[in-house]
């Protein structure tokens, strides 16, 4: 292995966004050498912070076994988004290779209309217990495989949908208080079945970063959050948002990757023309 991975990996945790937008500035077949053979939590990573096309020809250029991993650990969402742009006959042998629950869930919010809220809830979020107190929810949330950024649901001991517990919230009170007193109650789902626009015009999105989703029967299926609300609409042109100014990158990870195609070669200009991985943006 290249000596100077593990600093591209360093760079790489610490910068994901930016890291993201200069492989996708590679060939694909560049970004894939290196997808290829770096840890696949980083892998996966990068992966969801990949435009999903670019994504989708950067996992073409894998092994099998590889790609199936990075579909295997990705959220169900970023899955979705990938199964649904690979060729027929890539995305039977990806599934069949899939673990039986996560291939189920794949096909579950596959199954829904390109629009709908089912099409981009997140089906990965944990439920937080009503029983629970403030501090075993941090202890829970830290032990959570992922990052989390937005509320999450509150169920009772049977399941069900109590409230919506936020973040913020969270954050400001003490450990031993009961996660009841700061979970809103009155919030209203949104039904698996409906269109995202109509859950942006109904939502209250400028006080809520996230709604729970309902199935058949009233039962809690999925969350919503405005993030992956924006991206459905966004897909389907619903919506005007104004885009995000994105400072130009400085960061050296293009020119070391660069030298990856065909596998990690060497990097040793990386660091004499542009610094090391990790100073400050």
């Amino acid at each position: 292995m290249n000596e100077h991975l593990p600093f591209a990996l360093t760079y790489v945790e610490g910068h994901t966004d930016r890291a993201a937008r200069e492989l996708h500035a590679l060939p694909p077949e560049d970004t894939a050498s290196f997808l290829e053979v770096i840890p696949h939590k980083t892998g996966v990573r990068i992966i969801e912070k990949l435009p999903p096309q670019y994504a989708i020809q950067c996992i073409l250029k894998l092994s099998l076994e590889k790609s199936t991993i990075y579909l295997r650990e990705s959220t169900t969402l970023t899955g979705v988004g990938l199964l649904r742009l690979l060729p027929a006959a890539f995305r039977r042998s990806a599934l069949k290779a899939l673990p039986e629950n996560k291939r189920g869930s794949l096909k579950k919010q596959m199954s829904y209309p390109g629009n709908a809220v089912g099409a981009w809830m997140n089906l990965d979020s944990p439920s937080i217990p009503m029983e629970y107190s403030v501090g075993q929810v941090r202890q829970m949330l830290r032990a959570t495989k992922g990052e989390i950024d937005h509320s999450l649901c509150v169920v009772d001991k049977g399941g069900q949908f109590g409230g919506l517990m936020q973040l913020s919230l969270l954050a400001r009170s003490r450990a031993k208080h009961a996660i009841r007193k700061i979970t809103v109650h009155d919030i209203v789902p949104l039904s698996d079945q409906a269109l995202l626009a109509d859950a942006f015009a109904s939502g209250d999105w400028d006080r809520f970063d996230a709604y729970p989703v309902i199935g058949n029967e009233n039962k809690l299926v999925g969350l919503l959050t405005r993030k992956n609300l924006e991206r459905g609409l966004r897909a389907f042109g619903e919506h005007r948002l104004p885009a995000r100014n994105l400072n130009p990158s400085t960061n050296p990870l293009r020119a070391c990757m660069r030298a990856v195609h065909g596998g990690l070669r060497s990097v040793a200009g990386f660091f004499s023309r542009h610094g090391k991985p990790g100073e400050s943006e």
